[in-house]
């Protein structure tokens, strides 16, 4: 059941929870763009929480109306099944690591040198936490995908619902000093089947820190 100003259309494929709206394109201001995510990550999470694994689709300008939705996700049809049977009875959760550096004391010696050496070797010292953690991880969940960026490294994995306390156990149980460890989720497999109106069914996409997330756990 959708929430409230969500209606559904049906496709040979799929039910599309689809929203009505006046505007011809998504807004370009950030703000307004910003308030769109959140409405779309909040009507994803709603699905989510009736059991449901929803494909999330990404924002993107509007079809003109519902018969040019159809015939856009008609023309992509032939990914859908396969994704479909991937990401059944799933959800996504995501390990992120961030590494907690202390900038050198303004008196230390060489403390400019030092801080821009800090700054250039972070992706490489994330990437070697990430990769401890991600070993242990793949052990027991395999379907994953990693990003990375500056000093951060998220981990997401596809996992069923009965998995998520495991998951957490098991990823929080790499928390360490130097560096901060996130448990994100569960949320929609944006990760592992993602539509894009117009471009088709993408994958490994992080969307960062626009997504609300459901459940957040730190260490």
């Amino acid at each position: 059941m959708p929430p409230a100003g969500i209606r559904v259309v049906d496709t040979p494929l799929a039910r599309a929870w689809v929203a009505d709206t006046t505007q011809s394109r998504l807004s370009r201001d950030a703000r307004d763009a910003a308030r769109a995510t959140i409405e779309h990550d909040r009507v994803v999470g709603t699905a989510l929480a009736q059991d449901i694994t929803p494909m999330p689709a990404s924002l993107a300008d509007p079809y003109d109306d519902d018969a040019a939705l159809l015939a856009d996700i008609a023309a992509h049809g032939e990914a859908f099944e396969p994704a479909f049977v991937t990401i059944a009875g799933m959800i996504e959760m995501t390990t992120i690591i961030s590494l907690q550096d202390v900038a050198p004391a303004a008196d230390a010696p060489g403390r400019g040198k030092a801080y821009l050496e800090q700054i250039r070797s972070a992706p490489e010292r994330a990437g070697v936490i990430a990769d401890r953690v991600a070993r242990s991880l793949s052990e027991v969940f395999a379907d994953s995908h990693r990003r990375g960026e500056a000093g951060t490294v998220a981990l997401s994995h596809l996992l069923p619902r009965t998995a998520i306390d495991l998951y957490r156990t098991l990823g929080l149980s790499h928390a360490g000093s130097g560096y901060r460890l996130v448990i994100d989720g569960p949320r929609a497999p944006y990760s592992f089947a993602l539509y894009s109106p117009r471009r088709g069914l993408v994958t490994d996409i992080w969307l960062g820190k626009t997504v609300v997330r459901n459940w957040r756990t730190e260490a």
